[in-house]
């Protein structure tokens, strides 16, 4: 059966490429970064690896220093041991335990290795005649792999480096896996390029709400011309309505022609919802770019988080306007915004989309 252009719009063909997306993402990284994360995936154990085979203590004579006599075996097929770490417990001829200590034995085991070593006690043990070894450690650790020797944290950074990789091309799929009958579509529009998010039915394809983030006039000018060719509703955080009756100002400020204004029929409030067909998105008031700026957060297979101009990737909005405030939106950001998985997508205002464990490590905002 030929492939038509109803199924390449199908819900169907939606995940099947996307899983497509998913599988090269693993591939790539994996290839790339594979070996190394094998490393952290199957941790050194040192305790579990180095067998200690033989532990004969030497007690201090005239003119010598205590030793002892260790015999070790490495048990690993993996990694490399270096700067043994032991813990040494010390006792008298009717086997009081006198003291423990930690020493390091300064020797390399490879894979398989099994070596008898001496080594210098430079400390004083008093009256000690025998005594037990128990590895606690190394100090190096390094994994086999073909053509050479990487360090585990090499193996850590190398980890870290995949993880980014996959959140980085992850952020290039599209927003989420779709519900039953759902669109989602993010697309940049007007002069300056605000980020407007459709979210519908798959099957009437009819707009039944305007929901706004915030009222400057790239985020709200178009909101009468949508209404008059639609008549639909639009809601606004009521501490942004003063911005929204002075449109004449803000495109004076910009130098652009005014818009006509739309009508606002309701408001949101912080802990509620929008609910339109069957769609429901939670709302969360984040002040700080303007007094009612307002986050949206609609739930699914995938967190998604719509910020407005709150949040942008390694940025945030700026405070410097009417009503701005820049110690509000950090806190907006801290105790609202960051509360959330790391894996929760963040669509903003302007710009590419994020993530929530991306600004978390990255926004020098909230550093």
């Amino acid at each position: 059966m030929p492939v038509t252009l109803e199924f390449l719009r199908s819900r169907q063909w939606i995940i099947t490429r996307r899983l497509v997306l998913i599988g090269i993402i693993l591939f790539l990284g994996i290839r790339q970064y594979g070996d190394r994360i094998a490393t952290v995936l199957n941790r050194p154990n040192p305790a579990r690896d180095i067998a200690i085979t033989r532990a004969e203590f030497r007690p201090e004579l005239p003119g010598a220093k205590p030793a002892w006599i260790v015999g070790l075996r490495n048990n690993s097929t993996k990694f490399t041991y270096d700067l043994i770490q032991v813990e040494a417990t010390y006792l008298d001829e009717r086997g009081k335990v006198l003291e423990t200590d930690r020493l390091v034995i300064h020797q390399k085991l490879a894979p398989g290795d099994e070596k008898l070593v001496g080594s210098v006690d430079f400390k004083s043990r008093g009256t000690a005649t025998h005594g037990n070894l128990r590895v606690t450690g190394a100090q190096e650790v390094r994994r086999e792999k073909l053509g050479g020797r990487i360090s585990h944290k090499e193996a850590q950074e190398s980890q870290k480096e995949f993880c980014e990789f996959c959140a980085f091309l992850w952020l290039i799929l599209p927003l989420n896996f779709p519900t039953q009958h759902m669109i989602i579509e993010t697309f940049p529009v007007g002069l300056l390029q605000c980020n407007c998010t459709i979210l519908g039915d798959e099957k009437t394809r009819e707009a039944r709400q305007i929901v706004c983030t915030h009222t400057h006039i790239d985020h709200v000018g178009a909101i009468q011309g949508m209404q008059e060719r639609l008549g639909t509703p639009a809601a606004i955080h009521k501490a942004d309505l003063f911005l929204f009756e002075k449109l004449d100002v803000q495109a004076q400020w910009i130098g652009i022609p005014v818009p006509k204004r739309g009508l606002i029929d309701r408001f949101v409030e912080d802990g509620g919802a929008v609910t339109c067909q069957g769609v429901e998105m939670g709302v969360i008031h984040t002040p700080g770019h303007t007094p009612g700026s307002t986050t949206f957060h609609l739930t699914g297979d995938r967190n998604i988080l719509f910020t407005g101009d709150t949040l942008f990737m390694q940025s945030i909005g700026r405070t410097d306007l009417w009503g701005g405030s820049p110690t509000e939106i950090i806190r907006s950001i801290e105790k609202k915004l960051m509360t959330f998985d790391d894996d929760t997508l963040v669509i903003a205002g302007h710009g590419r989309p994020t993530t929530i464990g991306h600004e978390r490590r990255y926004n020098p905002f909230l550093k």
